[in-house]
């Protein structure tokens, strides 16, 4: 209405979709009221609509009373089928062995109708952001979670920030297309002592003479899975004796003996124990420090 010399009416509009007015007054300014336009001013305005109808806006003089005049100017467009964005983000974290944390987070597009991209960002106490995984994207309609799992420091934010990389993003309404879920690592006060021990004793009494293995987690503040590996042979390279290798978890605190029997090898062979130690939350997760453990035991019953 921005010419007042061949125009001096007051304009109000009414926008209906459908031949119905959208919220029964014919309002679309963001306040609720009926937009009014004066000589020589413009007015812009966004509203919500619904997907696949037809919209029609109309410009009206005003009566000097108030209420529509005469229409003017007007138009119609259909509003089409918008893609729906839609992502599924989680993210989480458990406190560590030796001052570090572990971040979990999962994205999962499979209701979305658009690609996505998403990186994972840490921030320290001084505000210093650092990319911790940079953009990888996931496909509209992506039907498995992405689940990873990164090493992480104590006492820092992480964000994990979703957008949208449909063409059309950008002239959308203000925070469509754009997801942010935080979390910080307060581990502060938590144990961090993770310090594995086995230990091989040969018990030449028994008949026939046969090695014990103990498996001391009695130093550390975590649950510990050991994986004994035993090679038939002087190294790992050796054979692999499935029967009598196997995988325990120990609390924290505690020590087992090993429930398989290991027997004394004859004369002449030689028999190699492989374990290897990782540290498990209470949840049974593993986490991401592991230590290699090596005994020697010498034989001679």
């Amino acid at each position: 209405n921005s010419d007042p010399a061949t125009d001096a009416n007051t304009v109000q509009v009414e926008m209906y979709q459908f031949g119905t007015i959208i919220d029964g007054s014919g309002s679309i300014a963001p306040d609720g009221s009926i937009p009014v336009v004066l000589p020589g001013t413009s007015y812009t305005g966004t509203i919500t609509v619904p997907e696949g109808v037809l919209l029609s806006i109309y410009a009206y003089g005003q009566n000097d009373g108030g209420g529509y005049g005469i229409r003017g100017d007007g138009l119609e467009t259909w509003v089409r089928s918008c893609k729906d964005y839609s992502p599924v983000v989680t993210l989480d974290y458990e406190c560590g062995v030796l001052n570090t944390a572990e971040v979990s987070f999962s994205v999962d597009n499979s209701t979305s109708e658009v690609e996505i991209r998403y990186k994972l960002v840490a921030t320290d106490f001084a505000g210093n952001a650092t990319t911790v995984r940079d953009w990888k994207t996931i496909p509209a309609g992506f039907t498995s979670t992405i689940f990873m799992e990164d090493d992480a420091d104590r006492n820092m934010e992480y964000s994990l920030v979703v957008e949208s990389t449909y063409n059309e993003t950008v002239t959308a309404n203000s925070g469509w297309g754009a997801t942010t879920e935080q979390t910080y690592t307060d581990c502060d006060g938590e144990p961090t002592a993770f310090d594995p021990f086995a230990q091989l004793v040969v018990q030449c009494e028994t008949t026939p003479p046969v090695v014990y293995l103990f498996l001391d987690n009695t130093a550390s503040d975590f649950h510990t899975q050991y994986i004994v590996n035993i090679f038939d042979g002087p190294d790992t390279s050796s054979e692999k004796n499935n029967g009598l290798s196997s995988t325990q978890n120990v609390a924290q605190g505690s020590i087992i003996n090993y429930p398989i029997t290991i027997p004394v090898p004859d004369p002449g062979k030689m028999l190699t124990v492989e374990i290897l130690a990782s540290a498990l939350s209470t949840g049974g997760e593993s986490l991401t420090v592991t230590s290699e453990i090596y005994s020697q035991a010498g034989v001679n019953c």
